[in-house]
């Protein structure tokens, strides 16, 4: 979950609460962090299973790759999930500091998609190749 509706950011950058909401914060640097580690833990997983999907496939295992990259495509629904989380927060008119820890979590979350648009690229490919009767790319080493 992003971090709670108690810390907000008024618009003269002063640190407060809108009239009705309670002014006493949980940690927010702490739920910040808990949100950004979310995502880079399921982001990374995200990524590391569409790797595996693309070993799958040089190997030939194209059923093993399939269900890999169904498996990395879960856990990136998973990630766009928690980051839906932080969205509507800021459509609620939410702040949300912006640290390090966050801008990394967000790239993480990239690369996992960018991964997995990859793998199944490769996964394309290499079905290709192997059904090709003109094969010149031993596919199995």
């Amino acid at each position: 979950m992003p971090p709670s509706s108690t810390v907000w950011l008024m618009d003269d950058g002063r640190s407060g609460a809108p009239a009705g909401a309670s002014s006493q914060p949980d940690n927010p640097t702490s739920e910040l962090s808990t949100f950004s580690f979310r995502i880079i833990a399921l982001a990374g997983e995200a990524h590391s299973l569409a790797v595996q999907s693309i070993r799958a496939s040089q190997h030939s295992d194209f059923a093993e790759a399939g269900t890999l990259l169904e498996r990395a495509e879960a856990r990136l629904t998973d990630c766009h999930e928690v980051q839906t989380e932080a969205l509507t927060a800021h459509a609620r008119g939410e702040q949300l500091p912006v640290d390090i820890l966050l801008i990394h979590a967000q790239d993480h979350l990239s690369m996992a998609s960018t991964m997995i648009e990859d793998a199944q690229v490769f996964l394309d490919i290499y079905r290709r190749l192997a059904t090709s009767p003109a094969n010149p790319i031993p596919l199995e080493e």
